[in-house]
């Protein structure tokens, strides 16, 4: 049970890592006083330069202005009632201010995506770690070897990418309808299209999982459909899921022919007794 809630929570961390990797290139091209998700009225989320930016206007966080040079008093009376600020130190920005005469209020937080990367990072890193460490535990009559190795991280790499692909299919997904609801107004055609151009790719993560549970229970024939996989998912995701899919599409070509000879080649007779070829390899 304990193994079964670690491996969980890797997973979520894992796709959520993925997602806030995404996030943090996106920032680059975004303008976060035009691409942003307002959770109501006076509060907004954008992203710009590697940080995720919390404001209250819709024209934009602040990142200083004549507003932070301007002098405190005017004619004789305070310009701000009241007035905070914070940074920008160690990844953190915050300033706050509250116009004396009219009241008004101009926020804006921005942090780092340095912070969730790296604690995202952490329980996936510990679960490699941990893997590894079991892998080389094993005493050497259980390993698997030669061929079969190769398979045997072929299929895995094949797994995790169809699953956090379809997951993170999913949450686009989600993303676009709660930014439509923020907006209280149904999905437009400018949220739509990019879906539909987005479904080949999550068909193709669910090709993915296809192919590691076929090449799992019965390999044959399945070789070219494994190497047009692994190239539209390096294609495409580049470059998260280049280097996973070139392994993958590596190592199935070079090994797939002496693994069908090696994995259980008399299944089909219903002889062979022990641990079925999932079991072994996954």
């Amino acid at each position: 049970m304990k193994s079964r809630t670690v491996n969980t929570l890797s997973l979520i961390s894992a796709l959520l890592l993925a997602c806030t990797v995404s996030l943090w290139v996106w920032s680059f091209w975004s303008n976060p006083g035009k691409n942003y998700l307002s959770l109501s009225n006076s509060f907004h989320i954008g992203s710009n330069h590697g940080r995720v930016d919390f404001f209250n206007e819709k024209s934009g966080p602040y990142h200083g202005s004549i507003i932070s040079l301007c002098l405190t008093t005017k004619f004789g009376e305070d310009v701000f009632s009241e007035r905070r600020e914070f940074g920008d130190a160690l990844g953190v920005y915050y300033r706050y201010f509250r116009w004396a005469d009219s009241g008004a209020v101009l926020w804006t937080l921005s942090v780092s995506l340095a912070y969730p990367l790296v604690v995202l990072a952490v329980l996936p890193v510990i679960w490699c770690w941990l893997w590894w460490r079991a892998r080389r535990l094993l005493p050497a009559c259980q390993q698997v070897s030669g061929p079969r190795q190769d398979m045997a991280v072929a299929i895995r790499l094949y797994w995790w990418m169809g699953v956090l692909g379809t997951v993170y299919s999913v949450l686009v997904l989600i993303g676009v309808c709660l930014a439509a609801v923020a907006r209280a107004e149904f999905p437009s055609v400018v949220d739509v299209a990019p879906m539909l151009t987005f479904l080949p790719l999550a068909g193709a993560f669910g090709a993915s999982v296809y192919v590691s549970r076929r090449l799992t229970t019965r390999p044959e024939g399945m070789l070219p459909c494994a190497r047009m996989v692994g190239i539209i998912l390096a294609t495409a995701m580049f470059p998260i899921l280049t280097i996973p899919g070139i392994i993958c599409v590596r190592r199935a070509t070079r090994s797939f022919a002496p693994y069908c000879d090696s994995v259980r080649p008399d299944a089909r007779n219903h002889v062979v007794c022990g641990p079925s070829p999932g079991e072994e390899l996954l």
